[in-house]
């Protein structure tokens, strides 16, 4: 039925072409095949594929009940093999004879006819080849369960797809690919050797052997390519830094459906998931085979890469082979190896680290084998012992040594040569085969020297072997020796074009008639030996580069699949292996990848790439390499758009708004920052600088760009894009300084050109704009990702981040390293000037967020940015800005930042030390020389901040000082005068609770409250102030005498009461005395209300003679004289020197005691009461007022107490110096009050009865108890005795 089919459809051609009947006949043929395999389907039974190819013996005859299921299997081995034979026959001229006699083939006589070599291909070939696609289709996975259809498929149809393999028919190159396809899927674990030849032998033909990249040669080749690829010229250090990779050109010109199609069924076998993997393990790891993995690579990229700049379909095909690659190498498969998976994987790693050591040893002996030898001898894995066989088996069966230097090597008269030569020709099988063809064989592993000597001693070797495996043909060695010569002389006169005068088969037999002993050789052996070598010319192919497979090597190649070694085919899954594998494609992938996405404008294409890029991403980051992913970002960050920095902003917008590729590319660098951000190392650079553009034509999404300062809570967005020039910002409003140097960073930094206005419409600008926003909206793009993800990264991670963000700052350690780390895509990106302040302002706010999310390991990198800001700060006020930019922007940054720091980590005991100390030096500066006022208010507030949170430490560092000198200096000015208030409150709130103020001289301290009053614009509103601190701080005295007490330690009495007076009290009342004779009637009425209340609740028995001295006369008695100044109105002021007098009244009274006690001092200080009493009522020109009765009220109590206390008294024991006392006092007071004295003291009525004379009445000034001495009497006070409670005179 089968060859009826094919009979018909052989025999419809023109003109008895029939559709209709060649339909049907393929139709039938196809349904036959399908029917017959269909038996050994595992659809039709309950066994698995693998169940069967892993149970072969249940084919054995002895079980005939599971053969029964799959009858028929000697038709399927009679139909294959046919199938194979018609397809290798070459089958356009077929006969009734041919069918006939191929009825008669057995499966044993079909190797007979597997030589490769080009076949005709007839429509009637492109259906046999289907048929037997068909039959792989239906039952190819229980092949391996029959041996002799695995036998049909490992010799026929191998030998049939190298056939074919050089087809120029794009239909019968599709089919061999799927055949192919199908056998590498069903029986791989069997057909090594026949894999590595067919692969090697249809994509290598593509490249020219031995050009392209070295083995190994893949790492730093990404960047050089893409240089080539990208739409920029490469630097001098980039065309200095190594030799270009090229990849070399086809050697046959395939035309372009050849070569895509080709490349297809490249793709659908990188698609099977453990293709790439195994084809590494079982070749790549392998010294004995070619780097097959390696080679694919080399055809995927050459295609990859467009020639001319224009990109066909036979580029996106090379692509998706690679894509597929990577993307295979992402996936996590189940299949394990079979064994000890680890063993597994430790024995291909030392068999890849051997081949690598091996390439160069290969390398050497390539160029001189003698040294290449010795170089072998230095490998440890060949045993000393035993080394020729070793080194012969190298040359053997090793790939990518030199034949003709083999030749050279083995033919050599060394004793080391001799040993390698015999056991080389050792390792030939030449059972059963004509002599001729061991000739060819051997060949095809080395090529015959030029020397005749060395020529001589290889025929020996061989000779030698030959004749002891096929020594039952000739008598002895000898015989084979000189027969081998025979048979190279023949060819040379058969072949030699310069031989005019050929050998003929009569010249040949005379020649062999005493040969072999004398014996001869049969003429029929001659004969066939004469045809054989003037008929196929002895050639030396290169297996695995492409050219073509001989007959001879063939046989060589199918004999080295049945040993051991060729059956050793491993089966693994995702391994170590990985890494050693994406090291190898990574880098030409990435070139490859790059330059079709710079072309590319289709979304699917661009989404195809994208995939292969996060599969990329993730190899690298489960293989942490770094270095890949570096390579990534930054060839991301060049095909985004973004990193031209001089592109002026419309230009940008439009251009990210209508550009795919742009925004795919921006997508990718977001979503590894995201995800992969803990192995990004050196590429920062291209990450900050992408968003900084970003920011730079505002289109991030509202929350990228909420930045906030210390001079509102609240956080200010950045102005709405404009291209248009945009005014200036006025210093004089209070703004958020990010708010305002990021909107300058969405303007444009120099006007724009009329054509840079004219060349996109507004429309088209508004639309990319919208489009933009959207779409970084819904990706998430925003600078807090970068802020979140540096938690996860490393420490050498991060310190190259803090590095790049360091390097627009010039002199630093992190740029020499930037310049390293972008060398890779050329020279470091400069910023043009009107760019750089902003730059560095953003990077700053960046470098403290981060620095903020990494507390835990902050000692690492806050040196350098806190010394950095501090510089910044130091080089404005001393005028030197050699490493920072003159900017008002970049010094406002700096004093955000330093602050922002101090704050955050200046409870951390490990940088306490050096953030004061830095403090210290940076409050010792002029910052505010030539600031405008809204940086001016920033260091401000920012101190106020770092004041709040550390000022249980200022203390000790001494700040305190200069913070109270600063203020000095901010509350002059108007627009920091508030803050300045604001900043003194806390102060003056603190001091009850931290000892900050015992620690300082407090006179400036007060001096500075006071001054709020002299430079406020509100002063009622500013004494209010001023008042309320005074109210704190008078309140606080008990507490803060206790933290003087404490730090002075114990001490007298008196002693400690004195330095309390100094230190603590003498500075506040005597500031608030300041107050009291100020011009505004108000403040001097509150104030003096204040300081009577102050003054008279402080506890006498704590006080010492330092501080009732001191109140007195350095603060009552000193407003007093400042009161009774002549100059003040009498009007204006009497209501404060009411004031005054009732308190020094009031405190002498209270203390009068403790002042008897100073009597050295007592005398003085009344007299200065007086004296303030006299001048008060003096300026008073009504008797009547109410200061004078006030005054007078006063002095009669004052009196009064004294004279009851015995002050007066000329005898007194309490004040020996009444006498005088009570003359100061009258003295003073009579000339301003005459009537007080009589008044306090009134004369004694005259004794009842007794006759006044009008010479003997007592003057008025008489002392009431006058004794017999009349001037005694006069001078004397009167005798105090005790009347009652209340003290009197005995005449009262």
């Amino acid at each position: 039925m089968f060859q009826t089919s094919l009979r018909i459809y052989h025999q419809m051609k023109p003109p008895d072409y029939s559709d209709l009947l060649s339909d049907s006949a393929q139709f039938t043929l196809t349904e036959l095949v399908r029917l017959v395999f269909g038996r050994l389907s595992p659809r039709n039974v309950s066994f698995s594929p693998e169940e069967i190819v892993n149970n072969a013996e249940l084919f054995h005859e002895s079980n005939r009940e599971f053969r029964n299921q799959f009858f028929g299997i000697p038709c399927m081995v009679k139909l294959f093999s046919s199938l194979c034979l018609w397809a290798a026959r070459g089958i356009d001229n077929l006969d009734e004879e041919f069918f006939d006699s191929s009825s008669n083939l057995s499966v044993s006589s079909i190797s007979n006819i597997s030589s490769p070599g080009s076949v005709a291909i007839s429509p009637l070939n492109t259906l046999i080849l289907r048929l037997i696609l068909a039959a792989l289709d239906e039952a190819g996975f229980c092949f391996p369960g029959v041996p002799a259809l695995l036998t049909l498929v490992k010799d026929d149809v191998c030998s049939l797809l190298l056939r074919c393999s050089r087809s120029t028919n794009a239909e019968t190159l599709n089919l061999i690919l799927r055949i192919f396809y199908n056998v590498v899927i069903i029986c791989r674990q069997e057909l090594k050797m026949q894999i590595e030849v067919i692969i090697n032998s249809i994509y290598m033909r593509l490249v020219v052997p031995g050009t392209g990249p070295k083995f190994g040669d893949h790492s730093k080749a990404s960047v050089r390519l893409a240089n080539e690829a990208l739409p920029h010229a490469p630097s001098e250090s980039d065309l200095q830094s190594g030799r270009r990779i090229s990849f070399s050109r086809p050697i046959e010109n395939l035309g372009s459906e050849l070569t895509i199609t080709l490349l297809d069924g490249l793709v659908a076998l990188c698609q099977i998931p453990w293709f790439c993997r195994e084809i590494y393990a079982n070749y790549d790891c392998d010294p004995r085979c070619t780097n097959v993995f390696h080679n694919l690579i080399r055809v995927a990229c050459q295609y990859a890469f467009p020639v001319n700049g224009s990109v066909t379909g036979v580029h996106f095909v090379a692509l998706d082979v690679l894509r597929w690659m990577i993307i295979n190498l992402d996936s996590e498969i189940p299949q394990e190896s079979k064994g000890d998976s680890n063993s597994v994987v430790e024995q291909l790693l030392t068999s890849r680290h051997q081949k690598e050591i091996l390439s160069e040893a290969i390398e050497l002996f390539n160029q001189k084998p003698g040294k290449g030898v010795q170089k072998l001898l230095m490998i440890p894995f060949l045993n000393e012992d035993d080394h020729p066989k070793k080194i012969a088996e190298l040359l053997r069966f090793t790939f990518g040594f030199s034949k003709t230097k083999i030749g050279e090597f083995i033919g050599g008269g060394d004793a080391l040569a001799a040993q390698v030569r015999k056991n080389f020709m050792e390792l030939f099988d030449f059972r059963n085969r004509s002599i001729d063809e061991a000739l060819r064989m051997s060949f095809e592993a080395f090529r015959l020297p030029k020397e005749a000597q060395e020529i001589d001693r290889i025929l020996q070797a061989f000779s030698l072997h030959f004749y002891e495996q096929n020594a039952s043909m000739f008598a002895n060695a000898d015989a084979v020796h000189l027969l081998t010569f025979s048979l190279l002389m023949l060819h040379t006169d058969a072949w030699s074009k310069k031989v005019k005068n050929k050998m003929s088969l009569e010249e040949w037999f005379r020649i062999h008639r005493d040969v072999n002993s004398g014996e001869g050789l049969p003429h029929e052996y001659l004969e066939r030996l004469y045809n054989s070598v003037t008929r196929n010319e002895f050639k030396v192919s290169e297996a695995g580069l492409g050219g073509v497979v001989t007959d001879s090597l063939w046989s060589d190649l199918l004999a080295r699949s049945y040993s051991q070694w060729g059956r050793q085919y491993i089966e693994i899954g995702a391994s170590v292996l990985d890494n050693h594998m994406f090291s190898e494609l990574w880098s030409p992938a990435l070139a490859a990848f790059l330059v079709i996405f710079n072309s590319a404008t289709d979304a699917r294409l661009l989404s195809s790439i994208t995939d292969a890029f996060v599969s990329m991403a993730k190899l690298s980051a489960r293989q942490n390499l770094s270095t890949v992913m570096d390579e990534l970002v930054i060839c991301l960050f060049q095909v985004s758009g973004l990193s031209n920095v001089e592109t002026p902003d419309e230009d940008l917008v439009y251009e990210f708004g209508n550009s795919l590729r742009f925004q795919f590319a921006t997508k990718l660098l977001v979503e590894f920052l995201g995800n992969f951000s803990a192995y990004i190392r050196t590429s920062w650079s291209s990450i900050l600088l992408m968003f900084f553009n970003l920011l730079r034509i505002n289109v991030l999404p509202t929350s990228a760009y909420m930045l906030d300062d210390f001079l509102d809570g609240s956080q200010f967005p950045l102005r709405a894009l404009s291209f248009t020039v945009q005014k200036p910002v006025s210093n004089a409003g209070i703004q958020s300084f990010f708010g305002v140097v990021t909107s300058l960073l969405v303007g444009p930094s120099e006007p724009k050109s009329a054509d840079s206005e004219n060349k996109h419409s507004p429309d088209a600008l508004a639309q990319a704009l919208l489009s933009t926003r959207e779409f970084l909206s819904t990706l998430g793009c925003s600078p807090h990702i970068l802020l979140s993800e540096s938690k996860f990264l490393s420490d050498t991670s991060l310190a190259v981040l803090f590095d790049c963000l360091l390097s627009p700052f010039g002199n630093n350690p992190g740029l020499l390293q930037d310049e390293k780390v972008s060398s890779s895509f050329g020279s470091r990106i400069l910023l043009p000037a009107s760019l750089h302040s902003k730059q560095q302002v953003f990077y700053l706010q960046l470098m403290i967020d981060i620095l903020t999310n990494n507390s835990d390991r902050v000692e690492k990198f806050f040196n350098k940015v806190f010394g950095l800001c501090s510089d910044i700060m130091r080089a404005h006020s001393s005028g030197s800005h050699s490493r920072f930019e003159n900017s008002d922007f970049v010094l406002e940054g700096a004093i955000v930042s330093f602050f922002k720091l101090s704050v955050k980590f200046g409870e951390k005991k490990s940088l306490r030390p050096l953030i004061l100390s830095i403090m210290s030096e940076v409050c010792s500066i002029n910052v505010f020389s030539g600031c405008p006022p809204r940086t001016c208010l920033q260091f401000l507030q920012g101190l106020f901040s770092f004041i709040e949170a550390n000022l249980h430490q200022l203390e000790h560092f001494g700040l305190m000082p200069q913070i109270i000198s600063i203020c000095r200096k901010t509350i002059q000015i108007s627009f920091t005068h508030t803050s300045t208030i604001a900043l003194l409150d806390y102060l003056v709130k603190s001091a009850p609770v931290t000892p900050w103020l015992t620690h300082i001289e407090v006179d400036p301290f007060f001096e500075l409250l006071l001054q709020t009053l002299v430079f406020s614009t509100n002063l009622n509103q500013s004494f209010e102030i001023v008042l309320s601190w005074f109210k704190i701080m008078i309140s606080s005295l008990p507490n803060l005498e206790e933290f003087y007490k404490l730090k002075i330690g114990n001490a007298d009495f008196e002693v400690v009461d004195e330095k309390l007076w100094k230190q603590i009290r003498f500075p506040i009342f005597q500031n608030l005395g300041s107050l009291c004779i100020t011009n505004s009637a108000f403040i001097r009425e509150q104030s003096l209300d204040l300081l009577h209340t102050s003054l008279l609740l402080l506890d006498g028995d704590q006080l010492g003679q330092a501080t009732i001295r001191g109140v007195f006369e350095d603060v009552v008695l000193v407003i007093a004289h400042e009161l009774s100044d002549d100059k003040l109105s009498a009007e204006s002021f009497s209501k404060s020197r009411l004031l005054i007098s009732k308190l020094f009244c009031k405190l002498f009274l209270t203390h009068i005691s403790r002042l008897l006690k100073m009597q050295k001092h007592f005398h003085e200080l009344w007299s200065s009461v007086l004296d303030c009493i006299s001048k008060f009522a003096l300026m008073e020109s009504n008797p009547s007022s109410l200061l004078n009765e006030s005054l007078q009220e006063s002095l009669k109590n004052m009196v009064l107490v004294m004279e009851a206390m015995g002050i007066f008294s000329k005898n007194s024991n309490v004040y020996p110096l009444g006498v005088e006392l009570w003359e100061l006092t009258w003295a003073i007071v009579d000339p301003v009050y005459p009537h007080l004295r009589s008044d306090t003291f009134p004369p004694p009525p005259p004794p009842v009865g007794a006759r006044r004379s009008s010479g003997t009445v007592p003057e008025a000034s008489t002392p009431l108890n006058a004794v017999e001495d009349n001037k005694s009497a006069e001078a004397s006070p009167p005798t105090r005795v005790s009347y009652g409670s209340v003290p009197v005179s005995q005449e009262s």
